[in-house]
């Protein structure tokens, strides 16, 4: 098969791999549709800790062609995008069922073949039914997932003023969720003239490109989908109001002046800052 592979830092090629076999209760996969998260990028660039060389991917569906002996919800043909996140289940986290925080997490892409490839292995557990659902938003489930996760844990309310940081794919999908959830107002800070054009003809809400351009005391919660901790800073001590809602999503590369908001954080109980997922999305939801 052929796969995308980061040899090295900075570096990528199409190689030709062999097919892997499922065995137990794994599923073979034939990628339909792979994301690029951001995550991918800091990888290329040598900026999250992996081994390399590593086929990259874990934001990824396609159809199930091969099964293991163990499975037991799918055969060959169902459609499905997968969770990437294989927790160990044993350490403390996943026993209180924060299973996104888990000390020896396997993810496709990260430690493990990923979803860059025309083939990949998958636990079952992992993989969830999309019926018709298009193949690339199949492979959007993924940080979809994660955006209603971090959108619950920060709970804004019906008729409340949102601020959302940052206007990549997650700050996209964050901004329309809380519109879909009644959300009264959600404007977006971005600093990239590209995006806060592709934000505007969205038609999310008003789109600032500086913060000094927002009135003081604005809102009642802010997203962080950035992981920047200059602009958490600034929302936090500035643009919301006291006792508002600040969840802080996402952390950036080592070195990176974002790295510091790794320790994730937050204003409102309970909203603390979280990173990835937690296994508890029904199906639909």
């Amino acid at each position: 098969m052929k796969a995308l592979v980061f040899s090295r830092p900075g570096s990528l090629s199409i190689e030709e791999l062999p097919c892997p076999e499922p065995h137990g209760d794994e599923l073979l996969i034939k990628v339909a549709a792979s994301g690029i998260c951001g995550t991918d990028v800091h990888i290329f660039h040598g900026g999250f800790p992996c081994a390399f060389p590593l086929v990259p991917g874990h934001e990824f569906a396609g159809e199930v062609v091969a099964v293991g002996p163990e499975c037991v919800r799918f055969q060959p043909g169902a459609r499905v995008a997968v969770e990437p996140n294989i927790p160990c289940n044993n350490c403390p986290e996943c026993l209180r069922g924060e299973h996104h925080y888990c000390r020896a997490m396997r993810v496709p892409g990260v430690n493990l073949p990923g979803g860059m490839a025309e083939y990949v292995l998958v636990n079952e557990r992992a993989a969830f039914d999309i019926g018709a659902l298009p193949w690339e938003h199949g492979a959007l489930v993924e940080p979809l997932s994660c955006v209603v996760h971090a959108t619950e844990r920060l709970a804004p309310q019906l008729g409340e003023q949102v601020l959302v940081m940052g206007a990549g794919p997650i700050g996209v999908l964050m901004a329309r969720l809380m519109r879909a959830r009644g959300v009264r107002a959600v404007d977006i800070l971005e600093r990239e003239p590209e995006r806060r054009r592709a934000a505007a003809a969205l038609g999310l809400g008003r789109v600032f490109g500086d913060p000094v351009e927002i009135s003081a005391k604005t809102y009642d919660a802010c997203a962080d989908a950035t992981g920047a901790s200059v602009l958490v800073a600034e929302a936090a001590n500035r643009l919301v109001r006291p006792g508002a809602g600040v969840g802080v999503w996402g952390a950036g590369a080592d070195g990176d002046d974002r790295s510091r908001s790794f320790p994730l954080l937050s204003r409102r109980n309970p909203a603390p800052g979280q990173l990835h997922l937690a296994q508890e999305q029904p199906a639909g939801h």
